[in-house]
């Protein structure tokens, strides 16, 4: 019998080029994909591989072979200044834009950036709130990322400061348990207690 979804935690788990955020319902989870556009997946889809990425490469210019840098490029343009872009109202909207430098010439960018890393880089920005320029912007592996995200929470433990996902890593007995520390903290437990609290494995 197949497992089901809401008993799998896939935060942070990466799929083809599609690191998965959050879950949206019993089937589809919110995940952003190399080329930085975030929308929702049928988890289904990513596990089994039959979907490896947003779409990208459908829709520029109808090429379905194109340099990962030119995608990266063209899809960071897209989402500072086209209104259409479904991410525009986390880039454009927010005062996010690209320099113009950038913005008008590819190989500017590409001269700067280089080569992508590898399929699990894409781009991050040192100051999240800040635009696409020179220095501000480098090429991240999708996990580290995904620690950088606006939406995660930091939480400060005897005066050490790390994200959620960073503290789960760090005690042993949290591993796997992302779940059920969101849960304590939406219980409104404190942050301490709800990592240093050891998590109750059920036997059978």
């Amino acid at each position: 019998m197949a497992k089901n979804n809401r008993s799998i935690d896939y935060t942070n788990n990466i799929y083809g080029e599609v690191l998965i955020i959050r879950q949206v319902d019993t089937r589809h989870w919110w995940g952003r994909c190399s080329c930085g556009v975030e929308k929702s997946f049928i988890i289904s889809n990513l596990v089994s591989g039959s979907t490896k990425t947003c779409g990208h490469g459908r829709v520029i210019h109808g090429r379905s072979k194109i340099d990962p840098e030119y995608m990266v490029w063209y899809c960071m343009v897209d989402r500072c200044h086209n209104p259409e872009n479904p991410a525009y109202k986390d880039y454009g909207k927010r005062g996010i834009t690209v320099c113009s430098e950038w913005r008008e010439d590819y190989m500017a960018f590409l001269n700067y950036m280089g080569k992508r890393p590898s399929h699990l880089h894409t781009l991050d920005r040192r100051d999240n709130s800040g635009r696409y320029e020179p220095g501000n912007v480098h090429w991240a592996n999708m996990k580290v990322q995904s620690n950088n995200r606006r939406s995660n929470r930091l939480i400060t433990i005897q005066g050490v400061t790390k994200t959620a996902q960073q503290w789960i890593e760090t005690y042993p007995h949290l591993k796997g348990a992302r779940h059920i520390v969101s849960q304590r903290l939406k219980r409104k437990w404190s942050e301490e207690k709800a990592i240093l609290t050891p998590v109750r494995v059920k036997r059978r």
